[in-house]
């Protein structure tokens, strides 16, 4: 019973913590976030702090990895049969929705772009398994220009509606942006198709 309390109580403490390093986080850059601050709005002494990270750096790597590490798990989980289709997209839209608290971390402008770079590399290479899966024959080479063209373009539009506090519906969102992708991926076949006859 008391170990049950002891990691209910751990939970609490690291919950408020998280919470206090993403109000910061809104406010300031990493570099400038201290234990002192985290401490105040947490409502925890440096102590119990430190009893849980090693220092300031190691909670924010934690807390990027935590967010990190759900965010790619909920988006392998979706059905990867409906790929490039307006559910596929909604239900990534709606994942991220979900992370509403801390999807600033992938789009503020003094934030670095650790998970955004990470979060790109999971979807490229998810996204290219799956079209080789489907017998596709494309030049890696292009396929990371074309990905990357679409992945901000895609970013861009993501970022305007997280900005404006994700208002806009995901199945209104998904649709904006199905139409741009699906431009996107005829230029992908076309170039796909140009470069197999050089």
């Amino acid at each position: 019973m008391e170990t049950n309390k002891t990691d209910k109580r751990t939970s609490k403490t690291i919950s408020s913590i998280n919470a206090a390093l993403l109000i910061l986080f809104k406010q300031n850059s990493k570099g400038k976030i201290t234990v002192s601050e985290v401490c105040k709005i947490a409502g925890i002494n440096r102590g119990t702090f430190y009893l849980h990270y090693d220092d300031i750096n190691d909670a924010i790597s934690k807390l990027e990895n935590n967010f990190y590490t759900n965010l790619i798990a909920d988006i392998k989980a979706t059905d990867k049969t409906i790929m490039n289709t307006e559910k596929h997209i909604k239900d990534f839209l709606d994942i991220l929705k979900n992370y509403k608290s801390e999807c600033f971390m992938l789009f503020c402008d003094h934030c670095d772009f650790t998970i955004l770079n990470k979060l790109s590399e999971s979807l490229k290479k998810q996204i290219f398994g799956l079209l080789k899966n489907q017998g596709k024959d494309i030049n890696l080479l292009y396929f990371d220009y074309i990905f990357g063209y679409i992945f901000n373009g895609t970013l861009s539009i993501v970022k305007k509606w997280a900005s404006g506090n994700m208002k806009e519906s995901t199945d209104y969102m998904a649709h904006i942006l199905l139409s741009l992708a699906t431009y996107d991926l005829q230029s992908l076949n076309q170039i796909t198709k140009k470069q197999s006859r050089n």
